[in-house]
This record gives structure tokens, sequence and C-alpha cells, in this order.
């Protein structure tokens, strides 16, 4: 498909594009107090077609050079939604080097094709914006013809905390009885989430578990998927130059990375809660339950902020890391309701 610069066009990325796109991952950065790069590990193009339902990548190439200068993805999932059965597409990974910003307008045609890649592919669209990159969000509100309409949903919050050094509830590892009715019986109660436990990567062993009398009050897995996708450190600036130098660990927070480094991280994923469990109880399990996560400096977790368990975090010392949420009307697609959003930090 050539653009109006008829000097570009898009193409649909194969195999062969992975270094391509790993290297745009890693060459465009965003101005933020911590310089915090997310990447898609070695193989990019395999960690997309690893998502549930896999993904369309397309990347925005020079016609005479070949040099592939931008691009964007749609990744799939089925998901619960209103407590049906739909498909839903992530939209990420738009990505242009930076040389580009002033010579070429491109959105228009990337999203017409997006729009052409996931037609009778999703029932549901949305897409996230990360909360200091104002220039995007004002761009995505501001109506335009030729754009799709971008709804903003609040926020949604990766927590970054340090593992807790003991667990103060009683927990248990691997796939007790009554964990697939568990997840069952609460995730079509959200909007966005799963249909099961069964994640790419999660084995039983992985499930952490808090039961009481034989009920299942609350469970989560402990999820390592840096080959896919992972964190890596550009820098510090402003005061935060100074949090490099101070012990956080003895503070309560995360150990600071280190400047050029990988995060070593894993994420609690598959976070629920049975509805009776309380603000309070609901931050005692992820403490409990980080103690498993010995051996890595940073846990995570991912809620978007209507989720309940989004206000456990005021009472766990962590560092936020948050994005808008937006639903993309990309062609008549279903809405969110009222239900609470789920959305995994490993989908992200």
């Amino acid at each position: 498909m050539l653009v109006r610069h008829r000097q570009f066009e898009i193409v649909r990325a194969t195999p062969a594009d992975s270094a391509d796109i790993r290297r745009l991952f890693e060459n465009i950065r965003y101005d933020a107090a911590i310089d915090l790069q997310f990447r898609r590990g070695n193989d990019p193009y395999r960690s997309f077609q690893e998502e549930d339902d896999g993904a369309v990548v397309l990347l925005l190439k020079e016609t005479a050079t070949g040099r592939t200068v931008g691009m964007g993805a749609a990744s799939f999932h089925r998901v619960y939604l209103g407590g049906e059965v739909r498909r839903s597409a992530y939209l990420n990974g738009l990505k242009l080097l930076p040389e580009y910003h002033k010579r070429l307008r491109v959105l228009p045609e990337a999203f017409c094709r997006l729009r052409e890649e996931t037609q009778g592919e999703s029932d549901i669209c949305y897409a996230a914006v990360l909360r200091h990159n104002t220039p995007v969000q004002r761009l995505f509100e501001k109506p335009h013809r030729s754009l799709p309409r971008f709804e903003k949903q609040g926020l949604y919050t990766s927590f970054l905390f340090s593992p807790s050094r003991k667990s103060g509830l009683p927990l248990e590892k691997g796939g007790a009885a009554g964990l697939d009715a568990f997840y069952a019986r609460w995730l079509p109660e959200y909007d966005l989430a799963p249909l099961n436990r069964y994640m790419p990567g999660l084995t039983d062993e992985d499930f952490i578990i808090w039961q009481e009398g034989g009920r299942i009050l609350a469970a989560c897995a402990l999820l390592d998927d840096r080959r896919n996708k992972n964190y890596y450190l550009n820098g510090y600036h402003g005061a935060y130059r100074l949090l490099s130098k101070l012990p956080t660990r003895l503070l309560g927070y995360p150990a600071v990375p280190k400047v050029g480094q990988t995060v070593n991280n894993v994420s609690l994923s598959m976070l629920l809660f049975d509805p009776t469990v309380d603000t309070a109880g609901r931050a005692q399990f992820i403490r409990s339950a980080s103690f498993f996560a010995k051996g890595h400096e940073v846990v995570m977790v991912g809620l978007a902020e209507n989720d309940p368990t989004y206000q456990a975090f005021r009472g766990l010392r962590h560092v936020p890391y948050s994005s808008f949420l937006y639903t993309v009307d990309m062609g008549g697609e279903m809405k969110l309701g009222d239900r609470p959003i789920y959305l995994d930090v490993a989908y992200m």
C-alpha cells in the first residue's frame, strides 16, 4: 500500500523483518523522568505472533531503499465483554523514527490499513498512550475526519514494587482443585478479561492460591516473560537522578535498575479475587504472593483504575508507570459497559 508520500509504502511484516522491528524498539525513546524503554526481546516478530491469537504487524518502508522507518501492530485476544465471549484487538507498537516526524504524516493511511487488517477479526479495539506523552494524547482526543475516534477509558497503571521478604498469608503453590472454576466464575464479571487462566507461558506450578475452608479467595501466577517483553533502562532525568543513588530497597521500594541494563522483573499475572475480599485483604495477598518472586528485583502488576484492586496499592510502596487507555472505533465495534476492565500486564 503506497502512502500519499509515494516514496514510502505500508507492508505486512514477515519473520525476515524481525531485526528491523527490533531496531525500531531500541531507537525510539520518550522524554520521561525515568527513561524506561519497552522492548520485545531478540525476535520481536515471533513475540507478536505468540500473543493469544497472533498479531498483524505493519511496517512503513522507504520504497527506494527498503529501510524500515515506522511500524504499527494489532494483537488479537479472545475476551469477555459484557459477560459474552468476544474478540479484541490491542493496537500497539505505533512507532516512527524521530527524523521522520516532521517529514511524514502517515497516520491516516496507517489506521486505514489497520482497519482493513482487523476487520472481521475483532469486536472491540483498544490502545494505550503513556501518561507523559501529551502530544499523542492531544492528537487522538481531537476529532479528525481522517482518524478513527478515540475514547478515553481512564488510567492503566503498571505498579512496580519489591518482592516481600516474607509471606503473611498461608498461600499454596500449584493448580489446586477448583482453580479453573474460580477463574470461570469471576473472569466474566470483567470487560476485556481472558477466557481462562491458561495464559501462554504459564503452568500449574506458577500459580499462587489463597484459600480458606476449601474456598479460593484469590489467585495469581508468576510470569517471567522477558524472552518476549522486557524493559531497558536508558537513564534518569531531573530529581530521579538522585533516586539512583538511594538505598531504595531499605526504604521498601524496588531496587533501582542500573542504566544500560534490562530490568530483572517478573509479573503477578492472572491476579483475581473473590469480590468479598476487601482492599486490605487484596493488598496483603499481593504482598504475600510477591514473596515467591525471590531472585527478581522488581515485581509488576498492571491494573485499570476501575478495577477494585487498584486501590490496594495505596497501602503498598511502589513506583507507578501509567498510561491512558482508549477504545478505538475502527468501524462500528462494540463499546465497553460499566464492568471493571481486566487487562493483564503481560498482554500490554
